[in-house]
């Protein structure tokens, strides 16, 4: 399986040893440890840990599921450094948009640039093809402070999210 150099046009060389590669079947046991690491918030439920995990395990299953049905033609990659993988990139690109599906990193690579260089390259591939690109993300996810700095804007209101909402429907839009 072929890995691909992240690339960016305006923003300079990715960070050292970041690839994508197209995910494959190996990488399950990986995407669910990434998808449990992200949902901090079952700690709080009071659970035992083998019920943490079988509800965790059910969530990630339905939340794939959902990714297939609605987003039958994206495409999955694995962020890779140092040929470790780190994290997951799914986008789905359409005649009339593309959509961040789904961007996740694992703790010890967040802050570190590599998922601004990812949304980066996003918005100037829909530039490129002048097409707005669309995500979604939590009202209490901090990957929203990194959206409103590169320029999403919240499609409910055209303007800055209401951090209070469950999930927000933004978009990149050249001005």
């Amino acid at each position: 399986m072929s890995t691909a150099p992240l690339m960016s046009t305006v923003h300079g060389a990715p960070p050292a040893g970041v690839v994508l590669r197209p995910r494959c079947d190996d990488d399950e046991t990986f995407l669910f440890a990434l998808y449990a690491e992200t949902r901090d918030d079952v700690v709080g439920f009071g659970w035992e840990p083998a019920q943490v995990q079988e509800f965790l395990a059910m969530q990630y299953r339905a939340r794939e599921c959902a990714f297939a049905a609605n987003y039958p033609s994206a495409r999955s990659e694995i962020v890779v450094v140092d040929g470790q993988p780190i994290g997951r990139l799914l986008v789905d690109r359409r005649a009339e948009a593309i959509h961040l599906v789904d961007i996740a990193l694992v703790t010890e690579h967040r802050g570190h640039g590599v998922g601004t260089e990812l949304v980066t390259d996003l918005i100037e591939e829909a530039l490129l093809f002048d097409r707005p690109l669309h995500l979604t993300v939590r009202g209490d996810n901090r990957a929203l402070g990194l959206y409103q700095r590169l320029g999403f804007a919240s499609l409910a209101t055209q303007g800055e999210p209401d951090p209070t909402d469950l999930y927000l429907a933004m978009e990149y839009r050249a001005s």
